[in-house]
This record gives C-alpha cells, structure tokens and sequence, in this order.
C-alpha cells in the first residue's frame, strides 16, 4: 500500500489570521474536562490545516486548575483575545464565564466570527 504524503496549502502570499477558540473548559467531572480539552484540541487542529494561527487556551493550560487564581488565567486570556483576529465558538460556550468574557471582549473589538466546523456533527 503506497504511503500519500498530504500537500498543505501555500498560505506564504497571505498573513494568516489569529484565532482564539472559546469554548467551556470546566465540568462537573475530570473526564468532562477532557472532552472539553479534546474538543477544543479538534478546532485547533482544524484552524492549523485551513491556514488559521489558532490560540487554544484549553491546551495551554490544560489540567492547571489551582495552580493560580482563576482571575489570573482569565485576565491572561482576556490579553491574548485582543490579539487575536478572529474568534471561533465551541458549542456550549455560553454557558463558560472564561468564554462569555472572552467573546464579549472579541465583539467589541470587532474581531470576525468564524463558524465552528464541527457543530452539528455530533
């Protein structure tokens, strides 16, 4: 069985934009948590084939809870949010308080909605 190498696309013309992925992280369960970081990790996957930067805070911080306060990491995350171009909204997000800050800092700056790849095929 012959091995076929995937050719990504060329976005070197472009610069790519920056997209946050907001979505819940907590849950009642730790197996709850790691679907939700699982579920966070498949858009992130995603953004990187289709040209995006993605900036997945359910990863980079990932089984973290109770190392600093969660203000902290919210207020951190509120940071990079304003950096970013774009914002993609995991099913369930208004319902996360972390995602609902976020997505209310990413409409008033404006940032572009891009619609999650993955809602609807469960």
């Amino acid at each position: 069985m012959e091995s076929k190498e995937y050719v990504f696309p060329d976005f070197s013309h472009i610069s790519p934009e920056v997209l946050y992925i907001a979505g819940p992280y907590r849950a009642s369960t730790i197996i709850g948590i790691h679907h939700n970081i699982q579920e966070a990790r498949r858009r992130m996957e995603w953004a990187w084939v289709y040209g995006f930067v993605p900036i997945c805070p359910h990863t980079n911080s990932a089984f973290t809870d109770g190392l600093v306060d969660d203000s902290v990491i919210l207020k951190g995350y509120l940071h990079l949010v304003s950096k970013c171009d774009a914002i993609l909204r995991i099913r369930g997000w208004e319902e996360s308080k972390g995602a609902v800050a976020e997505n209310e800092l990413a409409m008033k700056l404006g940032l572009r909605v891009v619609v999650d790849p993955y809602e609807g095929s469960r």
